[in-house]
């Protein structure tokens, strides 16, 4: 403290000596100018702030002063004094920073007759108010804050099981918070503890990273007084707060955490398929069942062996068997059913891990075959008569045009293929009766049929003959606007829209109501009508306008069809330019599939037909178009 003093007293004279030459320069100066006619400054005042260390602690660093009517922080570095603070005479307030880990021990204010100027301290706050003297550096006063070290503390963080046969192992991490320093992470191993951690004596907060795999059971502290309150520990935040003493490792706070091993809950469950024999059907018959996309085989009079599935709903689907259909789906318990169908032969269950078996009992009985006729409709160039040969389920069969054939088939899917004919092509696929059509590809000539047990199914398949070179032209829909032109060419049942088929009347009503504007729905659908009356007529098609034809068509059968009622009232729901859809992966806007599909009706597509009546040497066609300008503004 003796040192402390002198170097302070050395740098104080330094100072007066500095400010004694300032001003006996500006006298010198002042003696060789004129008087001065301005006002003397008021008088000021001098503070200068010094750091001492208390006794015989040695530490270091730089402490900050918050000074009244000062802005900012004034940094001072232990053992040093800061440079002259001018201030306004009177009391003046001065606020040590405090820095974790020390403690002001000792407050002094003098002036340079030594006199005290210390009006009031507070050292838990750091807090000084002295007394500003005018006179300048020569009567500055002199303020020292003597810090001393806070003695540390030690914390050691333990990890333990909840028994001594629980499974937990492995590391798990913690965080040590005391307010006033940085965060500390500690790791500690299951079964062991932390090496002494040094800490500010007071409160500090440990926290368990959470961990799915284990659950927090209990928190321990040692001495038990250091955990001041029981909301102090947090089980549900995995989280304590503990009082931190001054001292050795050997008055250290220890906190354990007491964990148990998380057994995460089953996520899986057992279901078992069985097949009873009913009428007409014999044990041994081998079914095949679809199980939450898996494939297990079970024959009649057995069951499966049990199937891991996950818990939730889960769906059972018998593959069709010919000549036999399902006649009763049991399910045990019956609360698991959500929904069930004889006809598609599925049912939907709900797994749940309250029961050890979840037991699907299929029952199938034979089946009546269905009646199904094979009829080949003479379209466009085909005479009566002429022979067609078809594959039915792999057996084959010819219809001449104009005639039916009539078949005994099993209940459920049958595909029908048509051979290909020279110089005729498959225009239309039509399925009427009891049973219904499933999918059909006119290039192929392929269609899947569904046929009813005991109820007669018809097949109509239209042929045309195939366009010549000079016939490969297109009529714009206007053309078709009458009904006489389009109704020859619809095959027998109407012409398909949006997955209704329409009549003569109906095409007509359509095309007035596009004419008439207002909704792009009538536009596309008079444009569709006119492009497939082109087909019909053998006009031939680029893939990207078929592509523009099949895409039209999902369009409007998603966005209700095209005949809102049994009475063939016309659908009215409204579609803009911007309405999408997407068709095999892409998308596909209703203005540019109207332009698509208008563009090629008037002969104008790149690669298409040329307009009927015009010559198709040297015709230019046109890559660009607006679908709106065939009709009235929308």
């Amino acid at each position: 403290m003796l040192n402390q003093r002198k170097r302070v007293g050395r740098l104080r004279l330094l100072v007066a000596a500095l400010v004694v030459t300032s001003i006996s320069v500006v006298g010198a100066v002042g003696a060789a100018s004129a008087t001065p006619t301005t006002k003397p400054k008021p008088s000021r005042g001098v503070l200068e702030i010094c750091k001492a260390a208390a006794g015989e602690e040695q530490f270091s660093g730089t402490f900050g002063f918050k000074v009244q009517g000062v802005d900012g922080v004034v940094q001072v570095p232990v053992g040093y004094c800061s440079l002259p603070i001018k201030l306004s005479p009177g009391p003046v307030t001065v606020t040590e920073v405090q820095r974790p880990g020390y403690s002001v021990a000792s407050i002094t204010a003098v002036g340079p007759a030594n006199d005290n100027r210390l009006l009031g301290s507070d050292l838990g706050a750091g807090t000084a108010t002295v007394q500003i003297v005018a006179g300048g550096a020569a009567n500055q006063t002199m303020l020292t804050f003597t810090n001393k070290v806070i003695p540390k503390g030690y914390l050691e963080v333990c990890k333990a099981k909840h028994r001594q046969n629980d499974k937990l192992t492995g590391y798990v991490s913690f965080t040590v918070n005391q307010l006033g320093s940085q965060p500390q992470r500690v790791s500690v191993r299951v079964g062991a503890c932390s090496m002494p951690i040094q800490l500010n004596p007071g409160p500090a907060t440990i926290t368990e990273v959470a961990n799915s795999g284990a659950e927090l059971v209990d928190i321990e502290v040692m001495p038990e007084e250091r955990l001041e309150k029981p909301e102090d520990k947090n089980l549900a935040e995995r989280s304590v707060t503990v009082t931190i003493v001054p001292g050795g490792r050997s008055t250290q706070t220890m906190v354990t955490f007491i964990n148990k091993k998380v057994i995460p809950p089953p996520t899986t469950g057992w279901v078992k398929i069985c097949k009873r024999s009913g009428n007409g059907v014999h044990d041994g018959t081998p079914f095949v069942f679809s199980v939450g996309g898996k494939t297990v085989e079970v024959q009649a009079g057995e069951c499966s062996a049990r199937q891991t599935v996950p818990f939730g709903p889960l769906t059972v689907t018998e593959q069709a068997v010919p000549w036999t259909q399902v006649s009763h789906i049991d399910v045990d318990p019956p609360s698991a059913v959500l929904s069930s169908s004889l006809a598609q032969g599925t049912v939907t269950v709900d797994v749940k891990a309250d029961r050890v078996v979840t037991e699907v009992e299929f029952t199938n009985k034979a089946t009546p075959p269905g009646s199904v006729k094979i009829c080949k409709v003479a379209g466009t160039g085909v005479v009566p008569g002429t022979l067609f040969n078809f594959t039915v389920d792999n057996k084959p069969v010819t219809v001449p045009a104009g005639a039916c054939l009539r078949l005994s088939l099993p209940a459920g899917k049958v595909q029908v293929t048509e051979a290909p004919t020279n110089g005729l092509r498959v225009t239309d696929i039509a399925v009427v009766g009891a049973g219904g059509l499933i999918s059909s590809d006119l290039a192929t000539g392929k269609a899947q049929v569904y046929v009813a047990s005991g109820q007669v199914t018809e097949v109509l398949y239209t042929n045309a003959k195939s366009h010549r070179q000079g016939d490969d032209c297109v009529h714009p829909w206007s053309w078709y606007k009458h009904p006489k032109h389009g109704k020859h060419l619809a095959p027998k049942g109407g012409l398909t829209v949006g997955g209704d088929r329409l009549t003569a009347r109906q095409m007509q009503a359509i095309h007035k109501k596009a004419a008439g504007g207002g909704n792009l729905r009538f536009e596309l659908e008079a444009e569709l009508i006119a492009a497939q009356l082109n087909q019909l007529r053998g006009a031939s098609t680029p893939a990207s306008v078929q592509t523009a034809v099949n895409a039209s068509q999902f369009l409007l059968s998603q966005s209700d069809g095209a005949v809102r009622n049994r009475n063939g009232a016309l659908t009215t729901t409204k579609l803009n330019w911007w309405n999408k859809v997407t068709y095999k992966g892409k998308s596909y806007q209703a203005g540019n599939l109207t332009g698509d599909l208008g563009s090629y009706n008037e002969g104008e597509f790149k690669g298409g037909p040329h307009p009927c009546g015009k010559p198709k040497k040297g015709k230019k066609h046109k890559d660009d178009y607006k679908s709106w300008s065939r009709f009235s503004p929308i």
